[in-house]
């Protein structure tokens, strides 16, 4: 859906004589990335919304889509396929929020925090057949990766100190999703190799 919409906006600019057509893929793949944010943006927006969660909704995206875009994990093989357990992934998220503050349980986003730093610290930048990285970009994405990493524990460690939930338990759902996908990209990443 969003790869056909992103195709038909890059003919509708070649049309028009806006871009040139030998720079078609650069822009298909450019619309692809601003229309699955925004998609994404919205699920989020409408999840957080309807489970009465909408700021922590919100900060799981933004802390999520940083760090995932940079330390990567598993890709789905289809969009279809991405964009619905992608929309899973954030319902998810968010009733395990809700869940943490409704029954007290804030603690338990301490060791979701802990792992995903370390799965961090372990895979990033995953390389994955569905998006291979040079030796260069390995080693710029790494570096982004843990300053994103650093970034979001400041954030939890201030929520959780300071008892802001609203805080800290997004940014451990974040944390425990790409672990989730890190983890599941590198088990992919080994059965490819053992083919």
């Amino acid at each position: 859906m969003i790869g056909k919409l992103s195709d038909k906006l890059t003919l509708a600019l070649i049309r028009r004589g806006q871009i040139d057509a030998d720079e078609r893929e650069l822009y298909a793949y450019g619309f692809f990335i601003l229309l699955s944010n925004l998609f994404f943006g919205i699920i989020a927006c409408l999840i957080g919304a309807v489970c009465g969660a909408f700021f922590e909704a919100i900060l799981f995206y933004i802390a999520f889509r940083c760090i995932r875009q940079y330390a990567g994990g598993y890709h789905a093989k289809t969009e279809t396929r991405c964009q619905v357990l992608s929309s899973l992934a954030i319902l998810l998220a968010v009733l395990a929020v809700k869940a943490m503050e409704a029954f007290s349980l804030p603690w338990l986003s301490v060791p979701l925090a802990a792992i995903g730093t370390v799965c961090v610290l372990c895979f990033a930048p995953l390389d994955t057949p569905q998006k291979p990285l040079d030796p260069a970009e390995h080693k710029q994405f790494r570096k982004i990766s843990l300053w994103i990493l650093l970034a979001l524990d400041v954030l939890f460690t201030v929520g959780y100190i300071f008892s802001l939930w609203f805080l800290c338990l997004p940014v451990a759902a974040a944390l425990g999703v790409e672990t989730v996908l890190l983890c599941s990209g590198k088990i992919a990443g080994r059965e490819k190799h053992k083919e």
